[in-house]
């Protein structure tokens, strides 16, 4: 068994594996200490978040939207319109990082006691943007939110497509250790575009 941090712990606990898991490999948690383990694991924020890249007009400073297909239909409630995204990015442009932000458990407290710290504040999240393939640090902001959030991030994009395929957009909350989420958005142009049709990707967990 791997459980590489905690993020998957939570993920394990809401889905109701984590104890079953712990029994097939055996590890002696009587009825109290699973109490105690539930306790502690239903504070955990649990915070689905996503990030996309789109493109910005400088000149009218606004967001440049994807159109939804005509042809969709939503038949499913918790389906997604299908959209258009444009095709190229410019180098060295402004871009704009679309994060959306979602409590999963909206009856859930997000109220902090942590040592050193004189009053019960409220969990808040940091945004990371980064192009890791040169070490560089893009873009960090604070947010807070009580159940969902969507803010848009105007950043300049690297001057060298070659060298940097990807930004890394990060999540990391400012309470929690280990609860940390990373997306990558892909930089790409018309040469790689067709067959990409999307550059929104879902999250996965770091340490």
């Amino acid at each position: 068994m791997c459980i590489r941090d905690s993020c998957q712990i939570v993920d394990l606990y809401k889905q109701g594996r984590l104890f079953a898991l712990l029994d097939k490999y055996k590890f002696d948690i009587d009825g109290r200490k699973r109490e105690e383990i539930s306790q502690i694991l239903d504070t955990i924020p649990n915070v689905s978040f996503r990030a996309s890249l789109l493109n910005y007009d400088s000149e009218k400073c606004q967001v440049i939207e994807p159109e939804k297909k005509d042809e969709f239909k939503i038949d499913n409630p918790n389906a997604r319109p299908k959209l258009d995204y444009p095709k190229e990015f410019e180098e060295g442009v402004e871009a704009c990082v679309r994060v959306h932000l979602k409590k999963e458990d909206p009856e859930q407290s997000w109220r902090v006691e942590m040592k050193r710290y004189t009053k019960i504040k409220d969990a808040s999240w940091w945004i990371v943007i980064a192009n890791e393939s040169q070490d560089e640090l893009v873009c960090v902001k604070r947010l807070f939110f009580k159940h969902k959030l969507k803010r848009d991030i105007v950043i300049d994009l690297p001057q060298d497509f070659e060298k940097c395929k990807k930004l890394s957009v990060m999540l990391i909350s400012d309470s929690y250790i280990g609860l940390d989420q990373i997306n990558s958005c892909l930089l790409y142009t018309s040469d790689a575009a067709d067959d990409l049709l999307c550059v929104d990707l879902g999250g996965r967990r770091i340490i």
